[in-house]
């Protein structure tokens, strides 16, 4: 796994887990925090549908596409730190 944090925006103050992301190095799958959804319930429910969780810094994290599709009031935000993700891939 590529983790990339992000530095903290001006003005404001977002924990460093909040602005990192996982790239898997197998499958180029954008790992977004599960936090944006709750960690227990997300934990519970990536679980049950056997889908991925990575660790980072004691904070869990899961694909961005199974995020966004199990809980779909995260699409915007997954979809915009999935092309922020691939952005930052592309420009290294």
């Amino acid at each position: 796994m590529k983790w990339i944090e992000y530095q903290q925006p001006d003005g404001k103050r977002i924990p460093a887990w909040k602005r990192t992301l996982g790239v898997s190095e197998e499958t180029g799958e954008v790992f977004v925090p599960a936090g944006m959804a709750g960690e227990q319930n997300v934990l519970l429910c990536a679980s049950y549908d056997g889908t991925a969780v990575a660790t980072n810094q004691s904070h869990l994290y899961v694909p961005a596409s199974w995020l966004s599709r199990e809980f779909p009031d995260t699409k915007e935000l997954c979809d915009i730190m999935t092309a922020r993700a691939r952005e930052t891939l592309d420009s290294e």
